[in-house]
């Protein structure tokens, strides 16, 4: 990947500004970055009937703050998928960059679509030593790490392709915009074959099956996904609110 001026698109709601100063005082290496904050989607002011005709359910519709989420992330997109850029980094505020100047170093896999880059989908923690080599590797990797630690896959920190972002542009329009994006993405990265193959039976491969409007299966295996040995960025907690850009 190049190492200068990789696009940052950081998802972060306008009113607050306490998580953007700390991302940003912890953001090293700054001048590889060209950081764009896109403004959240506040999911709390959505109407309840813009909500059911989004998501396809009038029980979901009540899940605004996910819904919210959802929505910010595929306003990212439609920046990246309308822009000249080949990739960019995708972050929602509750992460704090732990040694996001290496992706430079990132060896993508040949006509990649998505790299996760946070702990929670990573087989490795974020007590790694930060000299640890990257490798780029399969998703039921970090899917596997998951099954023990009872977390979900986080879509606080990822690496898009234009064509990727395009990908899940077109694919949503179809499948609405239904649980967290979080499995989603994941479901959008995976085979049917591969949960039946390495997963069957496990707390994920249920997860991923199950989490979707029932009238509205999404898609399999949109995206040629990966993940990172160690991550890039990690979780945080901000006790003041509900974490997340949507709430």
């Amino acid at each position: 990947m190049s190492d200068l001026q990789i696009p940052l698109f950081l998802i972060n709601l306008d009113d607050d500004g306490a998580r953007l100063k700390t991302f940003e005082e912890a953001l090293t290496d700054r001048s590889l970055f060209k950081v764009i904050r896109v403004p959240a989607v506040p999911g709390r002011y959505l109407p309840d009937a813009a909500c059911a005709e989004l998501s396809g359910s009038s029980n979901w519709a009540r899940k605004k703050g996910e819904i919210g989420c959802f929505l910010s992330h595929v306003k990212v997109w439609e920046l990246i998928a309308a822009s000249d850029i080949e990739f960019g980094v995708v972050l929602e505020d509750d992460v704090l960059p732990r040694a996001l100047h290496r992706l430079a170093a990132i060896v993508p896999p040949t006509s990649f679509d998505l790299v996760f880059i946070n702990d929670r989908t990573s087989p490795g923690t974020r007590n790694d030593p930060l000299d640890e080599h990257l490798d780029c590797l399969q998703i039921s990797e970090a899917l596997a790490v998951l099954n023990r630690s009872g977390k979900g896959p986080g879509s606080d920190g990822y690496v898009i392709t234009r064509a990727g972002a395009q990908k899940l542009l077109s694919v949503t329009s179809q499948d609405l915009y239904f649980g967290n994006i979080d499995w989603r993405i994941i479901r959008y990265s995976v085979t049917a074959d591969l949960l039946e193959n390495e997963l069957a039976g496990t707390r994920v491969d249920v997860i991923i099956r199950n989490h979707h409007n029932p009238s509205r299966p999404p898609a399999w295996g949109v995206l040629r996904a990966a993940c990172l040995n160690t991550p890039l960025v990690v979780y945080l907690t901000f006790p003041s609110r509900i974490v997340g850009p949507h709430a």
